[in-house]
């Protein structure tokens, strides 16, 4: 299984801000229970990466040296808790994908379902990669989108615990 994580789970991992902390212990729940899970793939991207230090930095205001930290952990170690990442290219394997066509699959998104240009971002993203699952705290910004089943981890339970 292949599942993308939402830039609202980056942030809810690394914050400090308090307004984070019940998510945060939602989110270390359920890294330990996907640890567990063979044939799991968890894949991030720097588009999500940008969102979550956009956030904790300007919204949270969390420091710059932090924000920087958390931006370095995530793009050399590639891992939250044991969770080993991968970090995708906009395009998939498609080496002949680029930037106009990117924005092109962009604006269609937008045209069909009317979500925020950063969630629609993120769904392109996932759709060049062939990854259906997004696990994030905010359903109602993907429900609607075609091909994306989305996972919120206060209600996912994907194995049983013992």
């Amino acid at each position: 299984m292949k599942i993308y994580l939402d830039s609202c789970i980056l942030i809810s991992y690394f914050s400090k801000h308090k307004e984070e902390r019940k998510n945060k212990k939602i989110i270390n729940k359920t890294i330990k229970l996907m640890e567990k899970i063979e044939d799991l793939e968890i894949f991030i991207s720097s588009w999500g990466i940008a969102e979550m230090m956009n956030v904790m930095l300007s919204r949270q205001k969390q420091k710059n040296a932090f924000v920087l930290k958390c931006e370095s952990m995530l793009l050399g170690k590639k891992r939250i808790g044991n969770l080993k990442l991968k970090v995708l290219e906009i395009g998939g394997n498609n080496k002949n994908y680029d930037f106009g066509e990117f924005f092109y699959d962009i604006r269609e998104i937008i045209l069909k379902y009317h979500p925020g240009v950063g969630d629609t971002i993120h769904s392109v993203i996932m759709k060049n990669n062939d990854i259906n699952h997004i696990l994030t705290f905010n359903e109602s910004d993907f429900e609607d989108i075609e091909g994306i089943t989305v996972l919120n981890p206060n209600g996912v339970k994907l194995i049983k615990e013992k």
